[in-house]
């Protein structure tokens, strides 16, 4: 784990060490626009942005006044250190996943600020025996602080007398999200969960509205469209990098989810 401070016109994305990810942004001052889902987003401070849930970011732009902090790890810690509370999280984790940040008060930012000043210390002491404990004891900290606004925002969205208590949904999508570009059935996700596909599909039916199927190829599309957003990716490299049988497959497979062709897509947004 790292952290990086991040400052002023196009402060994203620093160097990062390999095998690292960005995992959080904390803005303290200033302001940071972007286009996600092909819609263009700005986030003014304080506030957090959470790149879990981000596959990528285009038309990155940050403020002359920008000041942030970016926390960077590795998936599998970061997996490890949420174990003990993602099932709170599942029930809300979708409507998060469309625009994952939130927005905090003064005295928010400032008391997330200073556990991230606390953490930053302790990621330092590498003798210390306990130090990895200590690392993951202060990110969840830090997570706790986040995920309280996110419930908060968005708790009224899911009727919560229908809800089941546990973290199979929560796994779900942090699986579709890092897993979509390679596994598309719902299969590989239902062995992975311990659960047949039809039950998972029932249960993100009834808290969602859209069963296992739907909800990866909503990922999948999304990843899709991006990727063709890049001027010098092919549909056939597209189709490679996200893992489809050949070109004729992915091309199938966009138009029965968008309605229109990959190169109608392109001409689209290019137009």
């Amino acid at each position: 784990m790292n952290i990086m401070e991040v400052t002023g016109n196009n402060a994203l994305y620093p160097d990062m060490p390999k095998g690292f990810h960005a995992l959080l942004l904390f803005l303290t001052e200033g302001e940071i626009s972007f286009v996600m889902k092909e819609e263009k987003i700005v986030v003014i401070a304080p506030a957090c942005i959470d790149f879990v849930f981000i596959s990528q970011l285009n038309d990155v732009k940050t403020s002359e006044n920008f000041k942030g902090t970016l926390i960077i790890t590795d998936q599998i810690f970061f997996k490890k250190a949420t174990e003990a509370f993602r099932f709170s999280l599942s029930k809300v984790i979708y409507y998060y996943s469309q625009k994952p940040f939130v927005l905090f008060t003064q005295q928010e930012i400032e008391r997330v600020t200073q556990l991230t000043g606390f953490l930053e210390n302790i990621i330092k002491q590498k003798e210390h025996r306990f130090n990895n404990d200590m690392v993951r004891n202060f990110l969840q900290s830090i997570l706790y602080e986040i995920w309280n606004e996110v419930l908060c925002t968005f708790d009224d969205k899911i009727n919560t007398t229908e809800y089941i208590e546990d973290d199979l949904l929560g796994d779900f999508f942090y699986l579709v999200h890092t897993h979509c570009r390679k596994h598309h059935q719902v299969k590989w996700y239902a062995e992975q969960l311990c659960i047949s596909s039809d039950a998972l599909s029932s249960r993100l039916r009834k808290i969602y509205g859209k069963n296992a199927s739907q909800l990866i190829d909503e990922t999948l599309l999304t990843d899709a469209k991006l990727c063709l957003l890049e001027p010098r990716a092919t549909i056939q490299s597209v189709s490679e990098l996200l893992c489809f049988a050949d070109q004729a497959s992915f091309c199938k497979f966009f138009k029965r989810c968008s309605g229109i062709s990959p190169s109608e897509f392109r001409k689209s947004r290019m137009s």
